[in-house]
């Protein structure tokens, strides 16, 4: 699902609901467009609600809407649950937002692993979504002109770090990057970030490590990089390679294409750990299905499994 209604999204989890009034009264100090109940009231859709105008020149309004129930993880049954496959497919839960997202989310939830006992028990949560075409007129295009993904993610982050200092709170979760924060490791992740000058990466985006199926190979991936209109990447190495520098590779190349330092073709080749890395493009191996870029160590073949779906 592209960049649509919702070109932005990210929540707070609760450990029980929370008022509607509580929330528009933590947010009272942003331009408040409305504060209200959907006329529909399918929480699937939408809860009750704040509207803030994101900026007055690119216009833009970031949705903030109360849901009773826990995250829906499922990608729900087309006959059961019609409005939830819909809303699935129209990314009501967030453009790149995927089912099963929370469940990997806390599988590979490293920077705070005391979460993944703690996540499964919410009972609620708060969505945040960006949108430029809420109350815009049914010929506002979905992007301005001038569309800036940064500006999205500076306002959410804002309100997000007020927000998680509710009573219920318990994590940031952001289902298109797959990522669980408390808010202190949220905020030390991106105090670490910002005072290098650099966007957040690891708060929108996840690190996560598979086995590729094929003995001697390990395989590791970056999920999130599509909320910066960039394309995920999976690497792909032998055991002479450690899973932190790998990790730290994707990171970093991931931190260059979102600075516009690194622009990738089929076929790049890049310093890695270790020498040369080069890339190919193709289908993801681990979900959500995606286009990802491929790295691969220049200095040795490549079983031809993991060039399957290259374009």
């Amino acid at each position: 699902m592209a960049k649509g209604v919702f070109t932005q999204s990210c929540c707070v989890l609760l450990t029980e609901p929370v008022a509607l009034a509580v929330v528009s009264n933590m947010l009272c100090d942003y331009p408040l467009l409305k504060v209200g109940s959907p006329q529909r009231k399918d929480w699937v859709g939408g809860g009750d609600f704040v509207l803030i105008q994101m900026d007055k020149k690119q216009g833009g309004t970031l949705l903030v809407d109360v849901v009773d129930v826990p995250w829906p993880d499922v990608a729900g049954d087309s006959q059961a649950q019609p409005d939830l496959v819909a809303a699935w497919g129209m990314g009501y839960f967030g453009p790149f937002a995927a089912p099963g997202a929370l469940e990997r989310a806390v599988q590979f939830c490293l920077r705070c692993p005391g979460l993944r006992e703690q996540v499964p028990s919410h009972r609620g949560f708060i969505r945040l979504r960006t949108s430029y075409v809420l109350g815009a007129g049914k010929d506002a295009p979905y992007l301005p002109a001038k569309y800036s993904y940064e500006k999205e993610f500076m306002m959410m982050g804002e309100v997000v770090d007020r927000l998680l200092t509710l009573p219920s709170a318990l994590c940031y979760f952001n289902p298109n990057g797959e990522t669980l924060y408390t808010r202190g490791a949220a905020r030390e992740r991106a105090e670490m970030f910002m005072r290098k000058k650099l966007p957040p990466l690891e708060l929108w985006c996840n690190v996560r490590r598979y086995d590729p199926g094929v003995e001697g190979w390990t395989m590791m991936d970056i999920v999130g990089m599509e909320q910066m209109d960039l394309s995920d990447s999976e690497v792909y190495a032998t055991p002479r390679y450690s899973p932190t520098d790998l990790a730290a590779f994707l990171v970093n190349t991931s931190v260059m294409m979102a600075t516009k330092k690194l622009e990738l073709q089929d076929g790049s080749v890049v310093k890695g750990p270790g020498g040369m890395w080069r890339m190919r493009i193709g289908s993801s191996v681990a979900p959500p299905g995606r286009r990802v870029f491929k790295w691969f160590p220049d200095v040795v073949d490549v079983p031809g499994d993991f060039l399957g779906g290259a374009e």
